[in-house]
């Protein structure tokens, strides 16, 4: 049956395995843990044999890795072309892309999540992938500070969105990140730097 309840016509193709072994791959990572998933579970969700799978992939790394590749350059298709009147419009335009990418792609960024930290070379891609779309709604070169600061609590505040559904504002994020959490008190470097 199709997913419009209708019998699938005979002359339906099905998927190359590859994409199959793919598909089956990113369902179960986005709900367990990489070390949890096994090769035998990903092809039975992919309807092939084991033997198969190593056809097209090397072992579950690799595998892995194409999908953490996939989803990078996803994120960085959707924050090209960042742009906006001022600052402020940039802003708003980073800000709401970077916060609906994550709100419509819950199992891509839970499987990224994982592999940012199994594979530490994926998170310094997104963090360059970050600084570059940062820069353009900054109008100037994005130093580290900037990127801590900036993009810290819209990071935080997306994920949290996008894997336990809590809500977000992203014009609260935009503002915090135009004028701090705490606009109008003063910044006592000693309370901060001299501890």
């Amino acid at each position: 049956m199709s997913d419009s309840g209708t019998p699938d016509s005979p002359t339906a193709i099905a998927p190359p395995t590859g994409e199959r072994l793919e598909r089956a791959a990113q369902k179960l990572f986005a709900t367990r843990w990489y070390a949890t998933v096994s090769v035998a579970e990903i092809c039975r969700e992919a309807g092939v044999s084991n033997g198969i799978f190593y056809r097209y992939f090397r072992n579950k790394e690799e595998l892995f890795r194409k999908l953490l590749g996939r989803i990078l350059a996803s994120i960085e298709d959707a924050l090209r072309g960042v742009g906006g009147s001022g600052l402020h419009g940039r802003l708003e335009d980073f800000v709401g892309r970077l916060t609906g990418y994550t709100h419509a792609n819950p199992d891509l960024i839970a499987i990224f999540r994982e592999g940012q930290y199994r594979f530490f070379d994926y998170e310094r891609s997104l963090m360059d992938i970050y600084r570059k779309a940062l820069a353009t709604a900054l109008g100037r070169r994005c130093g580290m500070a900037d990127y801590l600061f900036a993009l810290g609590g819209v990071r935080f505040a997306s994920i949290r969105r996008a894997l336990q559904g809590v809500e977000l504002d992203p014009a609260e994020l935009v503002r915090i990140v135009e004028f701090g959490a705490f606009p109008g008190q003063a910044f006592d470097a000693s309370k901060v730097f001299e501890i």
